[in-house]
């Protein structure tokens, strides 16, 4: 399980800088850096609404599945960084947000 800090703060999903989904997906197939990807699990307050999401308790360990090949930390699309941070404060969509702990392995 990855330590998970979460700084969109109008995701549905967050509570206190913690995600309340037992999971998370990461998103960026051919991403090269942190602004090629995104937090695919981001869902808008609006969401609540139409889905009807239900939210867990807020944790701040949690799975972390990664589709960002190239990233350093991606061990057969799971994380395996100790620690992570999901940004993108004021995000409207998923593709605002980033995984700001991304490494590329090139640059590693």
């Amino acid at each position: 399980m990855t330590k998970l800090t979460c700084h969109v703060s109008n995701c549905i999903n967050n509570e206190n800088s913690m995600c309340c989904r037992p999971d998370i997906k990461v998103e960026g197939a051919s991403a090269h850096n942190m602004d090629e990807t995104c937090c695919h699990s981001f869902g808008h307050p609006s969401d609540c609404v139409t889905s009807g999401m239900v939210s867990n308790s807020p944790s701040a360990q949690i799975q972390v599945r990664c589709d960002a090949c190239d990233c350093a930390y991606n061990q057969n699309t799971v994380c395996n960084a100790e620690r992570i941070c999901i940004d993108g404060y004021g995000a409207g969509d998923c593709h605002q947000t980033c995984c700001s702990t991304f490494r590329c392995k090139s640059q590693s």
